[in-house]
């Protein structure tokens, strides 16, 4: 089951626009999805009226960047919204940033269902390349270029200096005792 709490929700409020033109405001906020008709039955717009559905959205709560625009297609919305209430709950708590990258726009998102992405639940550096590592299959599967570009020489030396391993001769070379 979903974890509701992960859902955010997008809110558009809609108002009769025969009413707006004439200087009354008859609408109200409403809570994607929910199906057109039931919002036009709210804002007293008959959808069967001679000339078409006479709404328009004045205002909107869009937590994921939808496209909303005074005359969107709230089917097309309710879409969306069900298509990411859908999502993985990874990405929903992390769609905001996920899209400030830009590597993809939110329908690519919604149609891969955010199987790009590979959540590590890591918090440093360190942390990432040590999960990344374990799922390639451990170090060896690194490559010896890629482990000798990374390698830190200097560090490793000192440390074998430091625990006994080797020690200075007087010409200023390293000499190892070894049993």
């Amino acid at each position: 089951m979903k974890n509701l709490k992960n859902i955010k929700e997008t809110n558009i409020y809609v108002a009769n626009l025969r009413m707006y033109n004439n200087g009354d405001i008859l609408g109200d906020w409403f809570t994607l999805p929910t199906a057109l008709a039931d919002i036009l039955e709210q804002i007293g717009v008959d959808g069967s009226e001679k000339g078409g559905e006479e709404w328009i959205i004045l205002d909107h709560e869009n937590p994921y960047g939808l496209p909303i625009h005074e005359y969107s297609d709230i089917k097309k919305l309710n879409g969306y919204v069900e298509k990411i209430n859908e999502l993985d709950g990874a990405v929903l708590d992390n769609l905001n940033a996920i899209l400030n990258e830009g590597y993809e726009e939110l329908s690519d998102i919604i149609d891969n269902d955010g199987s790009n992405y590979w959540f590590t639940g890591a918090v440093s550096g360190e942390e990432i390349a040590q999960r990344y590592v374990d799922d390639l299959g451990g170090i060896e599967q690194l490559g010896q270029q890629l482990l000798e570009r990374y390698f830190d020489y200097d560090e490793y030396g000192r440390d074998l200096i430091l625990d006994g391993s080797f020690f200075e001769g007087d010409d200023g070379n390293y000499i190892m005792y070894s049993r």
